[in-house]
């Protein structure tokens, strides 16, 4: 690895986590990681960079003023990634099949502060299959696309406060189903959870599945490879910074 690559990472892996008061939470379903008092979060989609900056107590910063660059560690060698301010985040072209590298940030503020955050490589995970995926379509826009939308996108201010007025949460990335093990998904689909009804009596499990591979199909490769696998102690623990009040599928 080129030296200038290692000195950014020792950089990044030197300043400890500060989380216990206010959890991180992957609102975009990416990566996340302290740098210097505020926290990063890499979104990778295909081809596309993402990179989300949020300040202390998680809340998104404008990207306006910063700049940077992204070393990748792409199939076949490294690659420098220069990115760009673009309204709330930074951008940059990834190169193809490195969604899932290890990757370094270097960023830049306006007034010289320097921002250096280092991610770990992810292991790809199954991909829902085709066939299920198309039988989930139809039974989702029957059963579920009223409340979660059609885009799946949620209700509108479905991420209000604990204590507020249920909604339905987003079941792309952006929500927190991604934060639960199919399982986990599943039951909540059987038993309901106010105002959500219970459909163990109007949908097969098999439906449920397809259902579940359908707006799991929406998720990019980087968010459906932090996906629990199985129920636990650690699914638990992330689903608690899961946040939102409505959950389900």
């Amino acid at each position: 690895m080129h030296k200038k690559t290692l000195a950014l990472a020792a950089l990044a892996l030197s300043a400890a986590p500060a989380w216990a008061d206010h959890p991180p939470v992957a609102q975009q379903g990416g990566r996340l990681a302290e740098a210097h008092g505020h926290r990063m979060e890499l979104v990778t989609r295909g081809t596309v960079l993402e990179v989300l900056l949020k300040d202390e107590h998680n809340q998104p910063m404008p990207a306006t003023g910063y700049s940077g660059k992204a070393v990748v560690m792409a199939p076949g060698g490294k690659a420098d990634i220069t990115l760009s301010p673009d309204g709330t985040m930074l951008t940059g072209a990834l190169p193809a099949g490195a969604d899932l590298a290890a990757t370094v940030l270097a960023l830049k503020a306006a007034d010289g502060h320097s921002m250096n955050a280092r991610f770990p490589a992810l292991q790809a995970a199954t991909p829902p299959a085709a066939d299920l995926v198309a039988k989930g379509k139809p039974l989702y826009a029957a059963k579920c696309a009223a409340c979660h939308g059609e885009a799946l996108q949620g209700q509108a201010g479905w991420q209000a406060p604990p204590g507020a007025v249920k909604l339905a949460p987003a079941l792309d990335a952006t929500g927190h189903g991604w934060l639960h093990p199919d399982t986990q998904l599943a039951e909540a689909i059987r038993k309901g959870s106010d105002p959500m009804p219970a459909f163990a009596t109007e949908m097969k499990e098999e439906e449920i599945a397809a259902v579940i591979a359908y707006f799991k199909a929406s998720w990019p490769a980087a968010t459906l490879a932090q996906q629990p696998k199985a129920a636990g102690p650690a699914a638990t623990a992330v689903s608690a910074a899961g946040g939102g009040a409505h959950h389900g599928h």
